[in-house]
């Protein structure tokens, strides 16, 4: 690293400082990462169940497009809300909110070019923060040397 170089931003900063950004009135929003090994012979329940744990219960996965995965994120990162719930115009008005999205969806599109699995899935149990309302999205992307599982959601 370079001597007055300002260290780069991990994915982890990156979606919690995102998701306080995007918290608003009746609105809160969760955005997590999960890193995984990966196992060339895993399912996208494997992968579950490992960033999760036992507490989390799948209630489906189904195949995803690399370009499904981006619009979905983007879209709910995008989400407005209305006159009683939503983010605050001004952060979605902000450079901070478009250097974030653009990073975040920088970070998937990298994952999702050499994945050899990319699957949606849904949680009929144990989401990691809490119920979501809004809009919630989960994929995880395996392949070809490491694995995530991509959650987020946002609840009032």
């Amino acid at each position: 690293m370079r001597l007055g170089r300002k260290r780069d931003r991990t994915i982890e900063e990156a979606l919690t400082e995102l998701g306080r950004l995007l918290n608003g009135t009746n609105y809160v929003v969760s955005l997590r990462v999960y890193r995984l090994p990966f196992s060339p012979d895993a399912s996208a329940e494997h992968y579950i169940a490992q960033a999760l744990g036992p507490a989390a219960v799948s209630g489906g996965s189904s195949r995803a497009t690399e370009q499904e995965v981006l619009t979905e994120v983007e879209e709910s990162l995008r989400h407005e809300g209305d006159n009683g719930y939503g983010p605050p115009p001004s952060a979605l008005q902000s450079q901070k909110y478009e250097e974030l999205v653009s990073l975040v969806l920088s970070h998937l599109h990298q994952g999702l070019r050499a994945a050899a699995l990319i699957e949606r899935f849904w949680l009929k149990e144990g989401h990691p923060e809490f119920y979501p309302v809004y809009w919630d999205f989960a994929f995880v992307i395996a392949g070809p040397t490491a694995a995530e599982v991509f959650v987020g959601s946002s609840s009032d």
